[in-house]
């Protein structure tokens, strides 16, 4: 790994492991409520005057360009997350097949439970009003 990260200490390479991991999940999240946003919802809250749902409708006419970013912006974290594990556990742990292997299984659950699943079943459960209040983070 690189020199500047391993003068990092433990704590704060884990730190920053666990808020990448969040944010993964936010653009998860994100993305779910999003799309799953009841359109006559929207309508009807935005209608009643709620800036955010407003905001929402807004970027929902233009969902193409919407998912491009936050599906970018969430590979790019996932792609970065496995990277980072594994250096430590090759510097923790020694050059082993074995290491690999469970830095690259341990990244893959962590992603997929706190990454994706649970913030895309709390994102569709409650998709209006998540991404009426995360509307405003993704207008430019």
């Amino acid at each position: 790994m690189d020199a500047f990260f391993d003068s990092w200490p433990l704590w704060a390479q884990a730190a920053l492991i666990v808020f990448l991991l969040a944010l993964s999940g936010f653009f998860s999240m994100a993305e779910t409520s999003m799309v799953a946003s009841n359109r006559h919802r929207l309508r009807a809250m935005a209608n009643s005057g709620h800036a955010g749902a407003a905001i929402t409708q807004k970027l929902l006419k233009r969902v193409d360009t919407l998912l491009s970013v936050l599906l970018i912006a969430n590979n790019l974290i996932n792609t970065i997350l496995p990277i980072l594990v594994t250096g430590i556990a090759l510097h923790l742990f020694g050059t082993n097949g074995l290491v690999l292997s469970i830095a690259t299984l341990t990244v893959a659950f962590l992603i997929i439970i706190f990454s994706e699943i649970t913030p895309k079943v709390i994102g569709a459960a409650f998709a209006e009003k998540i991404s009426s209040r995360l509307a405003g983070l993704f207008i430019h």
